[in-house]
């Protein structure tokens, strides 16, 4: 139980920067999407293989990785709404929102705040705001 729930986080975090990719590709940089992918595969495999004292080690790793890549989507997003991207402030209030949720559970996690896990509040605001996005689209 324990290692599916690191792989699905090890595994969500490279699948939205490969989605804002594809949504914005002009702003999300192809090679940066995926070395971070490729480091969190690797960090999958350490939890497929390694044993739970050891690959419980990797989490801060994948936390600190996680809000990097978070930074850049961001940041990706702040640049397709300067130039005027369709759908784009969308996206900057979700993941904005995405954001400040990740973080908390990420403090919560390491007993830096005592608030509970709001990710998938924020996620859920994510998908709503990606739909408006696809749906403004197509």
């Amino acid at each position: 139980v324990y290692r599916l729930d690191y792989l699905s986080f090890y595994m969500g975090i490279p699948a939205y920067v490969f989605f804002a990719y594809s949504v914005f590709p002009e702003e999300v940089n192809r090679y940066f999407t995926h070395a971070y992918t490729i480091i969190f595969i690797i960090l999958s495999f350490f939890v497929i293989i390694l044993p739970m004292e050891i690959f419980t080690r990797t989490l801060i790793i994948a936390q600190v990785l996680s809000l990097v890549g978070i930074l850049y989507v961001t940041s990706a997003f702040i640049r397709a709404y300067w130039n005027r991207r369709e759908g784009a402030i969308y996206t900057i209030l979700g993941c904005i929102v995405f954001y400040i949720t990740c973080t908390n559970d990420i403090l919560y996690a390491q007993g830096v705040i005592n608030t509970g896990y709001l990710l998938s509040i924020g996620f859920l605001f994510l998908i709503f705001s990606q739909s408006l996005l696809l749906s403004h689209r197509y």
